[in-house]
């Protein structure tokens, strides 16, 4: 997505209110000017977070977010080597988690997901992600229809350690409802999505949620308080 459009949907959600600016993908450091976006989030009034595989990670581009004002980093690792469901491990970017524990500013998150491992995998990295300092959770692996996949006791016993290295974290991205999840199969909640978060794909148009995209979906110029009300 060209600069000034991207420019212009952030200047959107600032009108609209906006607090936190998730850029996600796909692989968000394949744009060339996801600086610039990360800044204009930042000047606009707003909270910019990012999402990453870590792959593109250098110091001149950690620095230069750091400049840019970013508030969190979310990245991405699922097992300590790679196999047939992720390649979005710990071993070939052990590397790029020691620029960022050296120089980053910002928070870094790193999320596993659990089920595309073996359970003792999640918990040796996320073990190795909070000893350098940063937030370890956890998000549930999912069937086609969204409903999270089975999870014996010994692997809930596993989710529950990583969990507990969480408790620093903040409460702004957290996800207990999971615990839930798993206890009762359900969760009872109103969903705002639309309203207190919503997606906007690269064709700028607004859907309800990332799970259920096309739901909703409206021109991001065209979506207002009404639509969020």
């Amino acid at each position: 997505v060209p600069l000034d459009e991207m420019k212009a949907r952030i200047d959107h959600l600032a009108e609209l209110g906006t607090v936190f600016v998730t850029l996600t993908g796909g692989e968000t450091l394949l744009h060339p000017d996801i600086v610039a976006i990360v800044r204009h989030v930042r000047a606009r009034g707003m909270t910019p977070a990012l999402n990453t595989n870590g792959y593109l990670l250098t110091r001149a581009l950690i620095d230069a977010l750091n400049d840019a004002g970013l508030y969190a980093l979310q990245l991405s690792l699922d097992n300590l080597t790679p196999n047939a469901v992720s390649k979005k491990s710990l071993k070939p970017l052990r590397g790029k988690l020691r620029l960022l524990a050296e120089h980053a500013r910002f928070r870094v998150r790193v999320n596993t997901v659990f089920g595309a491992a073996p359970p003792a995998e999640a918990l040796a990295v996320a073990q190795a992600v909070h000893a350098l300092g940063f937030d370890a959770k956890c998000s549930l692996a999912r069937d086609p229809s969204g409903r999270p996949l089975p999870v014996d006791a010994e692997a809930r016993a596993v989710y529950e350690e990583i969990r507990a290295l969480d408790r620093h974290g903040t409460s702004v991205f957290s996800e207990d409802f999971q615990s839930e999840l798993l206890d009762r199969g359900q969760v009872e909640w109103k969903c705002r999505a639309g309203a207190r978060f919503f997606t906007v794909c690269e064709d700028g148009l607004v859907h309800l949620c990332t799970p259920k995209m096309g739901l909703g979906a409206k021109p991001l110029a065209d979506y207002g308080v009404d639509d969020i009300r």
